[in-house]
């Protein structure tokens, strides 16, 4: 366990040097050990001798964000390949597999050096906060359909609950608790999120700034009392959309949920529906994206079907916001060879020699 732990669960102290990692399963929750977290800090940029044995504070929260979403790619090539031997090989989507939670996903980020999307990556910094003595609560939210529209344009629908989150808190904080995530791809805080109706962050990210609202049900369905007659209290995360030349801002809903901790059977089968539901989002488009710390702009490999160059299926390879608008970028075949070249070369992927799989 995290160093010396109170009667509310919460670490009281530095955590100490003999703990072995465990991973969540049904009786127990996630929480690496200090092999582990040093693995990670350093994946991430930080350096372990200088947070081994740092305290839980809102300092050390917001770093570890921070740089875990500077350092940890958001994709979904798992979903779309498993195999990586054949480089010729035609990349289908939803052709690959559902990469396991756990060990196996600690082991894709740090030895493989790729990354994930919100199930993986909010597992595994869960685990990593635990170490210092952060209480974590890892709950599940309804997307927005329409993630970044007007929805005074586009009207308000919420995809089935497929995201996970995490809400946290330790002793010194009175009861003051933050939303984290860092595996909403785009439309993503970089600082936690006060959790408190109306609390507003301004993000030094392009995705600007966010709200957490509170509602008795879920946003859109106000007027439609009969499909909750048990509702309960909604929570949802909104980003500002600033004004262009054409338009004017305006506040989008990013996603909605009800504050309960998901054990770890749920998230695994949330996540299995992501990899395999013929409507879940992961299914239908491939993503690799990294935000670049030094711009604050991020490098984005994407695919859905329909995208062709020059008669051939073709991802797309271009980094957000560019000053002119251009958003063309590199076109990059759909085949294994040419998709590893450039998740070697742009993103970091490793593709260790005999290694085929996720």
């Amino acid at each position: 366990m995290a160093g010396n732990v109170s009667s509310n669960g919460m670490g009281t102290d530095a955590p100490t040097a003999h703990e072995a990692t465990s991973y969540a399963s049904e009786f127990q929750i996630g929480r690496f050990g200090r092999g582990d977290v040093a693995k990670y800090l350093a994946r991430i940029g930080l350096d372990p001798s200088l947070y081994l044995d740092r305290k839980p504070s809102y300092e050390l929260l917001s770093e570890l964000q921070a740089a875990h979403l500077y350092s940890i790619l958001f994709e979904s090539t798992a979903v779309h390949i498993k195999d990586w031997t054949n480089d010729d090989a035609e990349i289908r989507l939803s052709g690959g597999e559902t990469a396991a939670l756990g060990e196996a996903a600690f082991n894709r980020l740090i030895g493989l050096h790729r990354g994930g999307y919100c199930f993986f990556l909010n597992s595994l910094f869960a685990s990593l906060l635990r170490y210092f003595g952060f209480r974590v609560s890892e709950v599940a939210a309804r997307v927005n359909y329409q993630v970044g529209q007007d929805p005074e344009v586009v009207g308000l629908r919420f995809k089935p609950t497929s995201h996970q989150y995490c809400v946290i808190d330790w002793e010194a904080s009175k009861g003051e608790r933050y939303l984290c995530d860092v595996g909403f791809w785009n439309s993503q805080s970089l600082i936690p999120i006060p959790f408190h109706d109306g609390a507003t962050v301004q993000s030094p990210t392009p995705d600007g700034t966010f709200k957490l609202v509170q509602t008795t049900c879920l946003p859109g369905t106000e007027s439609i009392q009969d499909l909750t007659p048990d509702p309960s209290p909604r929570w949802t995360v909104w980003n500002k959309v600033e004004a262009t030349a054409s338009t004017k801002d305006y506040w989008a809903p990013t996603y909605s949920f009800a504050l309960a901790t998901m054990g770890s059977a749920d998230l695994e089968v949330l996540n299995y529906y992501s990899s395999h539901h013929a409507d879940a989002a992961f299914v239908n488009f491939f993503v690799c994206s990294r935000l670049l710390q030094e711009t604050g702009r991020r490098t984005t490999l994407y695919f859905r079907e329909g995208m062709e160059h020059e008669g051939s299926r073709c991802a797309r390879l271009h980094t957000t916001p560019t000053n002119d608008g251009d958003l063309e970028g590199r076109w990059i075949r759909m085949r294994v060879g040419p998709i590893k070249q450039v998740l070697r070369d742009e993103f970091g992927f490793q593709f260790p020699d005999g290694y085929a799989g996720n």
